[in-house]
């Protein structure tokens, strides 16, 4: 008999940014109305499921979006971490059209000390995934998060480079259908507690509901 250990990592809604900046970690991002919505949707897909805790990251728009997965699960609490952090980018606080000179590649010239690789991103999602398969075995999690921490972790499931080329061009990946849609659900299923097993991957993208 399998026991299945399953993570839903939930992308955050979408954010209101008329400013239009690359906000990354920055505070008092919050959902925009149709954010919200996505939040809700993905609560919704959620409502059934036997949760036995609900994590996110310390960021606003994260805690909104497990806020909205919490109430259909009144009894768990909401538990923040920050290895579900947004990435820590040089292009953070600066205008969108910045990306443009550089293929919209936020991991470019961020070789400087204080800010991540994908790769980085990458080994602090994983030391999650280490967390919660100890702390959680044969249960069901749902995790509020971010696009690339979710897009890394499906990339490592399927043995794919973790790269920022890679992730600009995921077209060439038919396992990958689409970045991460707001508001989208990714479920991680492990079927032991071995620590080198490569888990399956179901994505959703909740906005597709009607």
């Amino acid at each position: 008999m399998q026991h299945l250990t399953r993570i839903s990592l939930v992308r955050h809604g979408d954010v209101h940014n008329p400013g239009q900046i690359i906000y990354g970690r920055l505070p008092r991002f919050s959902l925009s109305s149709r954010g919200t919505e996505d939040a809700r949707k993905a609560a919704f897909y959620l409502k059934d499921v036997s949760l036995a805790a609900i994590y996110c990251s310390p960021l606003l728009r994260t805690r909104q979006t497990a806020a909205e997965i919490q109430r259909y699960h009144p009894g768990l609490s909401i538990q923040q971490s920050s290895m579900l952090l947004e990435v820590k980018t040089s292009f953070e606080g600066k205008p969108e059209t910045q990306l443009d000179s550089v293929l919209h590649n936020v991991y470019h010239s961020s070789e400087q000390q204080g800010y991540e690789q994908p790769v980085d991103v990458l080994n602090r999602s994983l030391r999650f995934l280490t967390m919660v398969r100890r702390r959680h075995a044969e249960r069901h999690v749902a995790a509020a998060t971010h696009g690339d921490v979710i897009l890394f972790l499906t990339m490592w499931a399927k043995e794919i480079g973790i790269t920022a080329e890679n992730k600009l061009n995921l077209y060439n990946f038919n396992a990958i259908p689409e970045y991460p849609a707001t508001g989208s659900i990714t479920t991680l299923a492990f079927l032991s507690d071995d620590s080198t097993e490569l888990p399956n991957v179901h994505y959703i993208n909740t906005r597709k509901f009607s």
